[in-house]
Parts: structure tokens; sequence; C-alpha cells
């Protein structure tokens, strides 16, 4: 065999020592991968070309089930975000110029916005001292208390971002146009409940009329 291979085969093309192929290969002992190879056992990877790999190393995709039509957040970004609401928070309370919420009825913060709030008023009434005769009892003045309590109420907003929009500068533009419109609105309906509270709030004015002032009286009346 080597005899006819010195006389009929080129230099660089003949067998190796070690070789048990049919066609001597300096890269591969096998036949260079063909028919002739002498290699009979299939390897790993062979039979992953054709069942697929081991089902350990497959990892599922967790957006795999999620509707197409309706991009959810990945589950890991699911429950409360406390740095986009932080975010939000600081442009409605360092952005605002509305006269209502930072003069009339400023923002404040309160931890439990579920509990239940509680609040007392307190009057002090005011009046002229008087002259006092001896061993006589002098004006008493008088004062009042009132409770109040209630409850926060909730009030929702929503927007729709297109999914991937972060990829984009054109999308991370709309989507700080959204969130500006998003606190926009939430200034416009804060102002709109001062408004109703001003309106509604007790008028002392009205109180002081029940109580010291007769209707049925003139205005001269009223003033003498």
């Amino acid at each position: 065999m080597s005899g006819l291979a010195n006389v009929g085969m080129p230099h660089n093309l003949r067998e190796q020592p070690g070789s048990s192929s049919y066609i001597p290969n300096f890269l591969s002992d096998n036949g260079g991968d063909t028919y002739t190879t002498a290699a009979t056992q299939p390897t790993i990877q062979d039979y992953e070309n054709v069942f697929g790999p081991s089902a350990r190393n497959i990892k599922d995709d967790p957006q795999r089930f999620k509707r197409h039509n309706r991009w959810h957040l990945p589950d890991f970004l699911k429950g409360a975000n406390p740095w986009l609401t932080d975010k939000v928070d600081g442009l409605i309370t360092d952005a605002t110029n509305s006269p209502f919420t930072s003069v009339i009825l400023p923002y404040r913060y309160f931890d439990n916005p579920d509990g239940k709030i509680k609040w007392n008023v307190h009057s002090f009434d005011e009046s002229m001292a008087s002259r006092v005769p001896y061993e006589s009892a002098a004006r008493t003045l008088t004062q009042s208390k009132k409770s109040y309590a209630g409850y926060a109420v909730r009030q929702g907003l929503a927007i729709t971002l297109e999914h991937n929009f972060m990829m984009s500068p054109k999308g991370r533009e709309n989507f700080n146009n959204q969130l500006r419109q998003l606190v926009g609105s939430i200034q416009y309906t804060n102002d709109f409940d001062v408004h109703v509270a001003l309106i509604l709030a007790p008028s002392y004015e009205k109180e002081q009329r029940e109580k010291y002032i007769s209707e049925g009286k003139s205005s001269e009346q009223v003033c003498r």
C-alpha cells in the first residue's frame, strides 16, 4: 500500500501514521466526514441535530404566552414602581405654577392615603372686655370644637404605549410627552377640586348671619 502511495499520490496527500481513514485528511481521522469514514457511533451533536437540545438546556421564554395584540410589562416589573412614582410625583409638585395647589390649598404628603382622615376645628369667640360690678361674675368667653372625618378620593388616568418604544429616539420623546400630558391632566383635576372645595366650604359670614343677624332687619337696622 505504501509503495502505491509513493507512486500514484502527491506527497502532501500521503496517509499519516496512525490514520484509520480510507481517504487521508490532515484535519480529521474519520475520512473527512464522508461515507467511507470509520466512525460508526453517533455523537451527542448528531442526536441534537435531529431531536433538538436536551430539555434541561431549554430555557422557556417568559413572553411566549403573552397576548400579541396587547403587550404587558415583563413579569419582573410587576407590582409597585417607586422609581416611576417618584418621577411623576416630582413632576407634579416641583413644576407646578398653579396658585390653587401652591398657595390656596398646597400639596401635602400623606403616609396612608387609604386610611381615614380626621381633623378638629376649634373656634374661640373674641369679644370686648366689659366693666364688671364688684363681687360679680365676669363675662365668659365661649369656645367650640367640631370634629370631621373623611377618606381620600382615588382618581385614575392611564396612557397607552407602543411596544419597544424605548428603542428609538422618537419613541422616548413620545414617552416624555405622554408623561407631561399625564402630569398636566393631574394638575388640571386638582385645580378643579380646589374650586369645588372653595365653593362648598363653610361660610363664616353665613354662620354669623344665622346666629346674630335677623333676616327681617333692614340694612340701617343692622348697622345701628
